[in-house]
């Protein structure tokens, strides 16, 4: 059986204030825990590290991957169909990449960390070796390359029975709630 978002989200949230011993040295728990079960890889940067320990330890590391590159996570991400470039969509438990340069191109990814929530246009993250230390920041979709989904075990949010479907030429109070989160969503410009 797979494990849920859930499960990832409370592996992540053990994790919060740890940092680097010595400061400045990329070497702590998480990177020790990855070198003696996935790989031996030395120090370096961990926020991949991390993710690959909560999916571990959430008994979950076959739908969250095992990496230390963030390049080759969204790759991995990519290949298997799970990969929704931006954030329109974006949702806890999604594993979420950085481009600082803001390209949007995987290849130029920097960093990673796991969605806690979604409130509005904010996206609440926890993110390892974020300043060398695992801690939680809110972030919008600035300069967030995009998100790979994993395939939990909990089922997709299914639309209640009886609500409306929107189609063409569909009107009313929930068009326009669906416009403005559109707007939000890329930055657009539908008028409501």
């Amino acid at each position: 059986m797979t494990g849920t978002a859930r499960d990832l989200i409370a592996e992540a949230r053990k994790s919060l204030g740890t940092g680097e011993y010595p400061a400045g040295s990329n070497s702590n728990y998480v990177v020790t825990w990855y070198n003696e079960n996935v790989a031996r890889i030395g120090r370096g940067p961990w926020c991949d590290m991390a993710v690959t320990m909560w999916g571990a330890r959430a008994a979950i590391s076959n739908i969250v991957g095992k990496f230390a590159y963030t390049v080759y996570h969204a790759q991995w991400f990519e290949k298997r169909g799970q990969w929704h470039e931006g954030a329109a969509g974006i949702r806890a438990g999604d594993v979420v990449f950085f481009d600082w340069g803001k390209s949007r191109r995987i290849g130029n990814i920097d960093h990673v960390g796991i969605v806690e929530r979604v409130e509005g246009d904010e996206i609440h993250t926890i993110e390892g070796n974020s300043g060398d230390v695992c801690k939680r920041h809110v972030r919008d979709s600035t300069y967030i390359c995009g998100y790979g989904r994993p395939a939990y075990a909990t089922p997709a949010v299914v639309a209640p029975s009886g609500s409306p479907i929107l189609k063409k030429d569909s009107t009313g109070d929930r068009v326009r709630a669906l416009q403005r989160a559109l707007n939000r969503a890329v930055y657009g410009a539908l008028k409501v």
